[in-house]
């Protein structure tokens, strides 16, 4: 069967049918320093005969993935599609990837001490992906480009969400034969005087049965952990470690042992409400397809 290797930002179980996606309505161009340029908005390709990539200047985002002329990526067609992009299908998200609690972030100063920041609560009470318009929604200037890689960066100022100090981010895509290389860093830009968090994850949705018509639930899993982060019904860990001896359970909860291949189909039924079928689960979620608590 086919086999995946895959995370959501805190580990729970994201399901959704495979198809390409209508362009979205555009709530508005993103927040930037001036004005957009249509221009500034491109796709951009790379690869060879056996696997292809496109990638949008908005958000560092991977738009298709095409193995043999079978795209196995979730996206929009057009790279304008990415300014709105709800579901940060292929985004690069940042500055944190993940949530942060009450959007309430504390960080130490340098001459002792604590600063605090209020950043966007834009998920619930939490603020998660980097805020209202995070780097998933802003466009990055493309530093190098060749037949089998690009690079894109985007300088995210003192301020950006409300986020201290400036940051310098890099995405770079690399095809190598029949393998997708995604390198992701921030650096602190010149002239930053304090510390800033930084979290960045890509956030492609794959699914790899090759047009086959069958969804995700037959993909097979295994992620390289012996632990994961248990979370509270807003998503942010408790602070205990599941699946360690040192953790609150010496264990993993009966549906979340993914040490071993194992099929998302297993999975995902003993997550769900008991007795509900798979078709309930999808009626549920608005036919989408999507079974579990969201990212």
């Amino acid at each position: 069967g086919v086999k995946i290797c895959a995370v959501t930002d805190s580990g729970t179980v994201m399901v959704y049918d495979f198809k390409r996606f209508a362009t979205p309505p555009l709530p508005g161009r993103p927040a930037k320093k001036g004005r957009v340029s249509v221009e500034e908005v491109i796709k951009l390709e790379i690869g060879n005969d056996v696997l292809k990539a496109e990638v949008a200047s908005v958000g560092a985002s991977l738009m298709k993935l095409t193995v043999k002329g079978v795209d196995v990526v979730l996206g929009y067609d057009s790279p304008d599609s990415y300014l709105s992009n709800p579901c940060y299908f292929g985004a690069t998200c940042g500055r944190v990837a993940n949530r942060i609690k009450g959007g309430e972030l504390v960080l130490p100063k340098k001459a002792g001490g604590k600063v605090r920041r209020s950043l966007a609560v834009n998920n619930g009470s939490n603020h998660l992906h980097g805020g209202k318009v995070g780097w998933s929604h802003k466009v990055w200037s493309v530093k190098s480009k060749s037949a089998s890689s690009v690079t894109l960066e985007y300088l995210s100022e003192d301020g950006d969400e409300n986020y201290p100090s400036a940051l310098l981010a890099t995405c770079t895509y690399t095809v190598s034969g029949s393998a997708l290389d995604v390198s992701l860093s921030a650096r602190l830009a010149c002239g930053s005087k304090g510390p800033t968090p930084v979290n960045m994850t890509n956030h492609t949705y794959f699914n790899l049965d090759m047009g086959g018509g069958q969804g995700v639930l037959d993909h097979e899993v295994k992620l390289n952990s012996d632990a994961y982060l248990p979370t509270d019904d807003t998503s942010i860990p408790t602070r205990e470690v599941f699946g360690t001896a040192e953790g609150a359970d010496a264990g993993f909860c009966d549906g979340m042992d993914f040490t071993g291949w194992t099929a998302v189909r297993d999975s995902v039924m003993k997550l769900a409400d008991k007795g509900a079928t798979e078709e309930a689960m999808r009626k549920r979620d608005g036919g989408v397809g999507r079974v579990g608590p969201d990212h």
